[in-house]
């Protein structure tokens, strides 16, 4: 940071504590919410990367069955991260300026890193302070607050997007890949490998907690071979494999993007775990 920026920082910081010690003394009830937006109220949010090269603006949607991206992706957003986003527009600053007092570009917002949108309203992310807070623009204040958003929004599709394979409480009743398969008539039976060797019943376990490690846009057009399993409603879902060098890359079948799963899962999904001899 220039000697000026310090400045200007050191500057912002000391007026804050001076004015948390004015709210202390008046009796007030402390400052007022960064937002006048209710986060529970919210339905759609854009996030923009100006300071972020060839970073995708990102789409979500909350629908009855919880939040979704629907650009650059469309996938099933994790709701629980969708909180943390959104409780930044209900957070209560220590401190807030009229913005043109302050030079933007002296703290990270010129242009910002990330801007959340929601509704009418645009927070921008700037610089962390000295101690650790971040400097936010929200309309013509800027704000100095405790931040656990900006985090969740630079990791984007990784941090967001839902990465289990399958949906919780799916059940499944046959597995198939290019190595082995494995079903049972109904979800009540018994697992029976049907091609390929190993433990079956384990070989589920392996599959119902499968996760990505990232999340990949644009996924490469290679086909290397399909992973496919049917569920107790009797729908099908299979992945494309795109890459296979270290792990797995996942194509889901229609979808525009793929899944990355490390090797060590990728190895249990392709194939049935050794029969555990019990010596």
């Amino acid at each position: 940071m220039r000697q000026r920026t310090r400045l200007n920082a050191g500057l912002l910081l000391t007026a804050a504590a001076l004015g948390a010690v004015a709210w202390w003394l008046s009796g007030d009830d402390g400052p007022h919410p960064l937002t006048d937006l209710d986060p529970s109220e919210i339905r759609d949010v854009r996030v923009r990367y100006p300071g972020m090269r060839d970073a995708p603006m990102l789409h979500l949607q909350r629908r009855d069955d919880g939040w979704h991206l629907v650009a650059p992706i469309e996938r099933a957003a994790r709701d629980g991260r969708m909180v943390t986003v959104l409780a930044i527009l209900a957070a209560r600053p220590e401190s807030c300026y009229p913005i043109d007092e302050h030079p933007a570009a002296e703290f990270g917002l010129e242009p910002p890193s990330v801007v959340l949108v929601a509704g009418r309203v645009e927070v921008a992310f700037g610089d962390r302070s000295a101690d650790g807070r971040r400097y936010v623009r929200a309309g013509e204040r800027l704000c100095l607050l405790r931040d656990r958003t900006r985090p969740l929004l630079v990791d984007g599709l990784d941090a967001l997007a839902v990465r289990t394979l399958l949906p919780a409480g799916t059940t499944l009743t046959r597995i198939e890949t290019p190595e082995a398969m494995a079903a049972r008539p109904t979800p009540a039976s018994e697992w029976r490998l049907r091609r390929g060797s190993g433990d079956a019943q384990r070989w589920l376990h392996h599959w119902q907690g499968a996760r990505a490690t990232a999340v990949i846009p644009d996924p490469p057009a290679t086909d290397l071979g399909t992973l496919r399993v049917t569920t107790s409603r009797g729908e099908t879902v299979g992945w494309r494999i795109a890459r296979q060098d270290d792990g797995l890359l996942l194509v889901p079948h229609g979808a525009g993007y793929g899944l990355m799963i490390g090797p060590q899962t990728a190895a249990a999904l392709r194939r049935p775990p050794a029969v555990d001899s019990g010596e």
